[in-house]
């Protein structure tokens, strides 16, 4: 059994720490990093300018309300960062962006090449890192959660890129919902899973996946103006401006965001044990920002 009273007493910036080590050790950028390694050099680039770190954070909150001990904390919440990783890399060897975090992007400094094999190792490197949890719960379940994350993941990037057709509004919202809620939901869903809430997994994903198109939608209207100098503009607010019934898309999209947020904030609020916490006060942060003057 893998749950006890409570994790130990550590800061949640020195279990961020934590999860960083864990990420860099499972990747093996020491062990197999050979002299002239290009992919465990890109791996060090892109790590030296570290996000938010919301799905990691969010994660080992999920955990701690769960009772989940160290091993297990860090094990999900490695998984879930390295995945989300994968996934910004890929996303930018796809849109060819050529900036992430105030510096240059992996396939800028690298090449596709080693961008792509930097992604693929980072997707193995996340199960390295899963399997480290002495699972209570069978590990084929947890296995396959974290490949249907992956897999929405990818779907929504994929969908992301194809110019075929103009999308709809409708199809812009789903496409949004898939590339960023699957791995909040992951988030959620590790800490439950092994905990044995199965019967929470449905309101875990759904509020997760609200919570992530809030999120995106948010986005959106701070990159609007540059998004529409893309040859492949999917930017939510972008597509309502093309709606003439609707006379403000900026109020629109910021009404619509509410929503989701507010919902997501609602699902939470049933999970297990306050497991569900953590993502009400991240909605409720963005609300927040939603409902400030310049919002």
């Amino acid at each position: 059994m893998t749950l006890t009273a409570k994790s130990p007493a550590v800061s949640l910036p020195a279990w961020l720490e934590r999860v960083n080590f864990k990420v860099e050790r499972d990747f093996g950028v020491e062990v197999f990093g050979l002299v002239g390694d290009s992919v465990a050099a890109a791996f060090r680039h892109h790590f030296g300018s570290s996000g938010k770190q919301s799905r990691a954070y969010l994660s080992i909150r999920t955990s701690q309300a769960l009772g989940h001990d160290a091993q297990a904390l860090l094990a999900f919440a490695a998984c879930v960062e390295t995945l989300h990783n994968a996934s910004l890399i890929q996303d930018d060897f796809q849109d060819g962006a050529l900036e992430r975090r105030g510096h240059p992007t992996v396939h800028a400094v690298f090449g596709r090449d080693v961008a792509l094999g930097l992604a693929t190792r980072l997707v193995s490197s996340a199960f390295v890192s899963l399997q480290s949890f002495d699972a209570n719960a069978s590990a084929g379940e947890l296995v396959r959660h974290v490949h249907r994350a992956l897999s929405d993941t990818i779907c929504g990037q994929t969908r992301d890129l194809q110019t075929e057709k103009e999308r709809t509004v409708d199809e812009l919202l789903a496409i949004a919902r898939h590339k960023s809620g699957p791995l909040f939901a992951l988030a959620l869903e590790l800490p439950l899973l092994a905990a044995n809430h199965h019967q929470a997994l449905p309101d875990a994903h759904e509020s997760a996946c609200l919570f992530g198109l809030g999120y995106q939608i948010l986005d959106d209207i701070k990159d609007q103006r540059m998004d529409r100098l893309q040859p492949n503009d999917a930017n939510i607010v972008n597509a309502l401006a093309k709606d003439r019934s609707i006379s403000d898309p900026v109020a629109f999209a910021r009404e619509l965001a509410k929503n989701q947020l507010e919902k997501a904030q609602e699902l939470a609020s049933d999970l297990p044990m306050g497991s569900g916490s953590c993502l009400q006060e991240m909605a409720g942060s963005l609300l927040k920002t939603l409902m400030a003057p310049n919002g």
